[in-house]
């Protein structure tokens, strides 16, 4: 194979500039022993892009959350994901001399001490944007197509970068603790960001979205600008956009915990576990950040919230024991010819379905612990705990004597449901519960193979 002509070359640095940092970051590790022969000048291209978008990175970083989306689902303002790499080309053109400035000081800067360049190159870019300059050309088409008015939207991201990289830096001591003097700082910026426009105090907060895994708590930042001011008077001001979305994510995943189907198996108590939790935590966040009022627009709402969280919680718990016995069978026997008493059924298999449901309810059973003391439903998750642990170890002590004596109808399916029994085990409590189980019934069958060496053993 020969070196790549110049042509080829340009392709293959073509399809680099627009992969994903991944697909690059892979292509280099793929190259790293090619020192020499056809493919080492691909590895230069590789390692030069590298390095450029290390520059990038650290340039654009208050707008690059804005051009992909979030992967909670949370709403947030976005634009395409190809914008960066055309907007870091605009950059380089517009601001040589500063870009080779952040590149040779990138390895000796800190979060705290960044070249000055780097806002200098994303307010000159904003500028070029809104004036239409030829370099910025491809990016102002491709926001239109995107969304009319993107462009404009997007230059306005960019002339806030100054405030947001300060903000960034400073933001997760505010939100540990909001003392009086960060609240101070936080009015202080947003004053600073209205001066730029007068609309820009909620984009600042969209560029502070994109730092935070928990967009809910971004509403500590609301609470010190506004004095934890009312729903009445938020829900009619430029910052209600926001709150209105922590609220509709609340409605989201109350729905996710409305829909939870039985019948999918695990994954769906799971999946509603985690959304309980983060209605929870929405629903505190909300409450302790803002002056609600029972009867105002956010009050109102948050109160619906809270009643269908806890009838849907408690509902899923106080089933949980019915679910789990469908799944473990039982049958009345007579005991001493007069009373009667309950006791495996061992005839069928398990039933898949059965099976299934109550692995679900006690998926959800688990993935809720953390959360129900928060939600109040402490005492009711404690109570179905204790019942259904009750109701496994009878099964299992039953079975095992069952299996002992010789009066399982179907030994087969007795190991069976001493499986199904550890799977529930693992969710009631933990792993370890259901490796004893597993440990019990290995012993039996064991045993049981050994025929009569086994009451050798026994003996």
């Amino acid at each position: 194979m020969g070196a790549l002509n110049d042509d080829r070359l340009g392709l293959v640095r073509a399809l680099i500039e627009t992969a994903p940092d991944s697909a690059v970051r892979d292509l280099e590790l793929a190259l790293r022993a090619e020192t020499g022969g056809p493919l080492a000048a691909v590895r230069a291209l590789v390692r030069t892009e590298l390095s450029e978008r290390a520059v990038r990175d650290v340039v654009v970083a208050p707008v690059s959350p804005l051009c992909a989306p979030r992967a909670d689902g949370f709403k947030q303002a976005l634009f395409p994901s190809s914008l960066l790499p055309r907007l870091w080309k605009a950059m380089q053109v517009l601001e040589p001399k500063a870009v080779a400035v952040v590149a040779s000081m990138l390895t000796l800067a800190t979060d705290d001490h960044l070249p000055p360049q780097c806002d200098e190159i994303c307010t000159s870019a904003a500028a070029a944007i809104r004036a239409g300059r030829p370099e910025t050309e491809a990016i102002v088409r491709l926001l239109e197509d995107f969304r009319p008015g993107a462009a404009a939207q997007f230059a306005g991201y960019l002339e806030l970068a100054p405030l947001a990289r300060g903000a960034i830096r400073r933001l997760p001591a505010w939100l540990r603790g909001m003392t009086g003097e960060h609240a101070a700082a936080v009015r202080l910026l947003f004053k600073d960001a209205d001066a730029i426009a007068p609309d820009a105090s909620p984009r600042l907060l969209e560029m502070l979205l994109g730092q935070v895994a928990e967009p809910w708590t971004l509403l500590r930042v609301i609470s010190a600008i506004t004095n934890r001011a009312g729903d009445r008077y938020l829900s009619s001001s430029e910052l209600s956009e926001f709150c209105e979305r922590v609220m509709a994510d609340m409605e989201r995943h109350v729905g996710v915990l409305r829909t939870m189907d039985y019948d999918v198996g695990p994954s769906a108590g799971v999946a509603a576990g985690k959304a309980l939790g983060l209605a929870i935590a929405e629903i505190i966040e909300f409450e302790e950040c803002l002056d609600l009022n029972k009867e105002g627009p956010w009050g109102q709402r948050v109160g619906k919230l809270k009643g269908a969280l806890s009838n849907l919680t408690e509902g899923y718990l106080k089933k949980c024991a019915k679910i789990v016995a469908d799944a473990l069978p039982t049958q009345a026997v007579r005991v001493g010819g007069v009373n009667l008493r309950a006791e495996p059924r061992l005839d069928q298999a398990p039933d898949v379905r059965h099976l299934r449901r109550a692995l679900t309810s006690l998926a959800f059973y688990d993935s809720s612990r953390k959360f129900v003391s928060q939600g109040g439903y402490g005492v009711v998750h404690a109570k179905v705990g204790e019942e259904v642990t009750h109701r496994l170890d009878s099964y299992v002590e039953d079975i095992i004597a069952m299996l002992n004596a010789g009066d399982a109808p179907e030994p087969a399916h007795a190991y069976a449901y001493l499986e199904a029994v550890a799977a529930l085990m693992a969710l009631l409590h933990d792993e370890k519960s259901a490796q004893i189980v597993r440990r019990r019934a290995a012993a039996l069958q064991a045993a049981a193979n050994l025929g009569p060496a086994a009451e050798k053993l026994q003996a």
